[in-house]
């Protein structure tokens, strides 16, 4: 069927129309977004949060100005747009450019535990990060964001301050301002307190390890941020942002503003701050009666974390002990610990989430076993704010065998689940949208609620706890006004609150055997501890102080001892028992200490909080009538038009796979990583408004494999389901030096993403892409042509651990078919890769195949023999295998230009079969090449990871001549 002009100028309107239909799209679709000015923001949330953002605007600005103070923007710029969501159930908060904007999520995070008042943290902290990014817009920031838009704004940011110090201050900030804070929090600082006796060196702790845990950024620039302040003052700080900002260059910038405020480098302010960190940690350490204790896990080789998960007293021999362990080495598992003191490993774990267990006397067969169970989340794979959590049930056989695997619960918002003592019902918190939550009762095997226990506004339920009996849970509760450890008789539909509400980070409360006493963990005067509560008299005691800390509490089924995890070397955590103070009478006399301190004891923080910054947490309905009042509600409507990035581009891989964030799926179409759009370089315009719901950008495009130039056109609408794109490509092909045509196409496309992960092992994804439009070659066809293009992206992955090079176990299938009616050409093309261990630690054998068939001018998708030129053959058969191991973790800086983190190794095999469409005109020319890759990973300047470079070797066996190449980022450069 031939298309005349007149019916393509009929094709362009419609598709016009269906842009102008599609802009009013919402993100999620059926929310209703509403908007508050302030004076310095706007605030952008759906109505569910209505009441939380007139409370917030009401505090906000003053908020604003005073953590802000040190950095007045010399550019100053229009109102931020602030996001508040509440469509999942993770915490996070974050700033970023492309576009200018921040977002907050209104989950509170258990695992910020120095946290009560969830918005007012994110206000202190993210609200910081906002000047930071004004402020850099001067000196080289300001040439870059003329000359590239907000990405050269953002790189003028990195560029200039490392992240340790962005963050570390952050930090900083969400503590001096208030009255808690992770500066607070023992449990946070507990990894650079003992990392300072090792003596570190600046380049090697400020970048990230494969062979050793390295504290995160925020940990080292907490502490470095604190002692810049308080050794230097808070001059020194803004004098280091001011120089840093002008200057804008990597190593120089930092190297200028710490010499211009303290007159020493870096590295000078890191051995000072090491030194005076040791040496209060060694004060500390030799100032307090620390609990005797039993080590019950073998030592560490290598960073360990540890969760203790159930004691089972039924072996004869004594208590077998079930946690979980994850290391660098290894991903994290079940583990047994037996009475003698080995271990036996177990079935494997999620590494986030709560896992939880109980014996059951019966597993279904006749035999006694255990129950598991653990939530996991799952990530909307096109709303990158929206979450979901599913609940897994795993049952086992006494040998650790599996017997059943099942998902009780899907898609919901139930977090910190625990399994009742008989295996039949499930205590979760249900973080319901808006600013309620409640603690639920679940069948084990449907999911069905049995009850429900609603808090209070702002109260948020985590990590209940069974009684022996499976009558009452235990439960620790955060609110705007502090925490507290709760109870609850499930046959009453009250509580009876067990602890005071204070600023003490109380969490992961368990019942001893009696159940009349409960044990949890707390940072009660400046140490994380265990203690003991007696719920008749609501007396505590002090049950076990370990240094550095004592976490996690299990109390064994005797009542004799008490379990704990400690973190007592930099080798990361241990498990430990102490002998039970109420197991023989020696109870220990009430702690004369005050809950409100909080304070770590190593260093007493101030606090400089302007009264209007203060929310008062028992008078919440009168702050939220003033900013109802002040701050008025209306609709909110996205924009069409937010230009935002100019410049050298380049190509979006997620908008070709429809799913968001990871790096996971930025591979999810490993088909298209060797296609002619990752080949390309690209200067244009970028707009994308507020709330990631449209997109669009063109300009001017190049093609490194052809060295053909073009130009490009494209929209997204990812706040529809499904998602809906537009795209137009021309190019001035060159297949080879006697042949050039033009190329042009204009297509309308939909995307069907799904994200089937359950359980938190595997990654499951599915993308299906299907789209439509017209194609056009000048030498082939004098009119241009309908064309239709379908693709699938199916990825079935289980990581390994941070060492891993590949995942351990996986399949990735891409398939693509693109048809040029009638009978003009099409193009199909399939590749199938295998993930498995090598047979060592941490190494890969990946076996790929594939094949694409081309009877059109289409830009070929498979790729090509390692080694060869490319030859854009009409059919071509591809065989590969590739073997990866790390050879070294050497963890060698070369000054501050760049820390080399690992060398590996890959070994691999290409075989090639090329030949014509109909496979009539002679043989296939066979293509096959084997070498070997030698990768560096490194970071660059200690504030860029994840790079890596490296060089191949290549044997062409019928050519019999060697080919040299170099690669980065694991992609060929030549």
């Amino acid at each position: 069927m031939k298309y005349s002009r007149r019916g393509l100028l009929l094709f362009f309107p419609v598709l016009w129309l269906t842009v102008s239909a599609a802009l009013n799209a919402q993100h999620l679709p059926g929310t209703h977004w509403k908007q508050r000015e302030t004076e310095h923001f706007v605030v952008i949330y759906p109505d569910t949060l209505s009441d939380d953002a007139a409370a917030l605007a009401v505090v906000l600005d003053e908020v604003y100005k005073t953590i802000t103070s040190e950095l007045p923007p010399k550019h100053p710029k229009k109102k931020w747009p602030l996001v508040l969501t509440d469509m999942g159930v993770i915490s996070n908060g974050y700033v970023t450019l492309m576009p200018r904007r921040s977002v907050w999520y209104n989950t509170p995070g258990e695992d910020f535990t120095s946290v009560s008042d969830w918005w007012m943290m994110l206000a202190r902290h993210e609200g910081l990060h906002l000047g930071h990014f004004d402020f850099a817009d001067q000196g080289l920031g300001r040439f870059l964001h003329i000359i590239a838009g907000e990405l050269g704004w953002g790189a003028a940011l990195v560029f200039g301050l490392p992240s340790w110090l962005l963050e570390g201050d952050a930090i900083y900030s969400e503590t001096y301002y208030s009255g808690e804070g992770r500066g607070r929090d023992p449990l946070f600082r507990q990894e650079m307190a003992l990392i300072a006796g090792e003596n570190p060196k600046y380049h090697r702790i400020a970048n990230p390890s494969y062979r050793e845990h390295h504290p995160s950024v925020y940990h080292l620039g907490y502490e470095l941020a604190l002692w810049i302040r308080q050794k230097y003052g808070d001059e020194a700080m803004q004098e280091v942002y001011r120089r840093a900002a002008r200057t804008g260059l990597p190593i120089i910038g930092i190297d200028v503003g710490m010499m211009k405020a303290t007159g020493k480098h870096p590295r000078e302010i890191f051995d000072e701050m090491i030194q005076n960190l040791n040496k209060k940690t060694q004060a500390l350490k030799e100032s307090v009666d620390w609990t005797e204790a039993e080590l019950i896990s073998e030592a560490n080789t290598v960073y360990t974390t540890i969760d203790p998960l159930y004691i089972d007293s039924e072996n004869s021999a004594g208590e077998t002990v079930f946690v979980r362990r994850t290391s660098l080495a290894k991903a994290p598992r079940m583990v047994q610990i037996l009475p003698d003191g080995s271990s036996k490993n177990s079935i494997r774990l999620p590494r986030y989430g709560r896992v939880s267990m109980t014996r059951l006397e019966d597993t279904g067969r006749g035999k006694p076993g255990y129950r598991v169970l653990w939530n996991s989340i799952r990530r909307n794979p096109s709303f990158n704010a929206s979450s979901v959590s599913d609940l897994t049930v795993v049952d086992l056989n006494e040998k650790g065998g599996i017997i059943r695997r099942f998902h009780p619960v899907k898609s919901s918002r139930y977090l910190y689940p625990a399994i009742s003592p008989n295996g039949e019902k499930m205590a979760a918190a249900e973080m319901v949208r808006g600013a309620n939550s409640r603690l639920v009762i679940l069948n084990a095997k449907d999911g069905a609620v049995l009850n429900t226990l609603e808090l209070n506004v702002s109260e948020s339920a985590a990590y209940p706890f069974w009684s022996a009996d499976g009558e009452r849970v235990v439960f620790s509760v955060r609110s705007d006004a502090g925490r507290r450890i709760a109870e609850w008789r499930i046959a009453s539909p009250e509580l009876q609150w067990l602890t005071p509400l204070s600023m003490e980070t109380v969490k992961t409360p368990v019942y001893a055997p009696d159940g009349r006493t409960v044990v949890y963990s707390g940072n009660r005067g400046g140490f994380e501890a265990l203690w003991a509560l007696d719920i008749d008299s609501l007396e505590t005691t002090l049950a076990a102080r370990r240094w550095f800390s004592a976490s996690s509490p299990y109390v064994s089924p005797s009542g004799e001892w008490l379990y704990l995890v400690e973190y007592s070397s930099a080798k990361g955590e241990r498990l430990a028992r102490v002998r039970f103070p109420n197991s023989k009478g020696n109870a220990l006399e009430p702690e004369e200490v005050s809950p409100q301190k909080t304070a770590n004891s190593m260093d007493e923080q101030g606090r400089s909080i302007p009264d209007a910054a203060l929310r008062d947490p028992e008078n919440r309905e009168a702050v939220v009538a003033q900013g109802n009042e002040d701050f008025p509600e209306s609709d909110y409507k996205p924009e069409a038009v937010n230009i935002h990035t100019w410049g050298f581009l380049r190509f979006n891989i997620d908008a070709v796979s429809g799913v968001a964030g990871g790096a996971l799926n930025a591979s999810s179409l490993d088909l298209y990583n060797d296609s002619i759009m990752a080949n390309l370089l690209r200067l244009g315009v970028q707009s994308r408004n507020i709330l990631n719901t449209f997109s669009w950008d063109f300009g001017a495009s190049y093609d490194t494999v052809e060295v053909s130039p073009g130009a490009y056109m494209r929209m997204n609408f990812t706040g529809i389901r499904p998602n809906f794109y537009l795209e137009s490509n021309y190019m001035r092909r060159r297949i080879n030096t006697d042949s050039s045509f033009n190329y042009l196409d204009a297509m309308a496309g939909l995307r069907f993403p799904a994200n089937l992960s359950r359980g938190g092992i595997w990654y499951h994804t599915l993308v299906f892409d299907v789209s439509g439009g017209v194609k056009w070659l000048d030498n082939i066809q004098p009119e241009p042509k309908p064309a239709a293009r379908y693709a699938v992206s199916w990825n079935l992955l289980r990581p390994g651990s941070r060492r891993a090079v590949n995942p351990d176990w996986g399949i990735r299938l891409v398939g693509a078919y693109t048809h040029i009616p009638p009978a003009n050409g099409d193009m199909i093309t399939g590749k199938l890769s295998l993930y498995m261990p090598g047979g060592l630690r941490n190494t890969s054998l990946k076996l790929s195949g594939g094949l694409e068939r081309n009877t059109w001018e289409f830009s070929p998708l498979l790729g090509k023999a390692r080694g060869y030129s490319w030859e854009n053959p009409e059919f071509i058969l591809l065989a590969s295998a590739d073997y990866e191991f790390p050879l070294l973790y050497p963890d060698v800086p070369f000054g501050a230009v760049f820390f080399l983190q690992r060398i590996r190794m890959g070994l691999h095999s290409d075989f090639s079969w090329l030949g014509d469409a109909l496979l009539d005109k002679g043989p296939l020319i066979p293509r096959w090449s084997t070498g070997a890759t030698l990768t560096l990973d490194f970071t660059a300047f200690n504030n860029f990871p994840g790079l890596s470079f490296g060089m191949m070797l290549n044997y062409l066996w019928h050519e019999n001549k060697f080919v040299f190449g170099v690669i980065f980022m694991d992609l060929p450069l030549f």
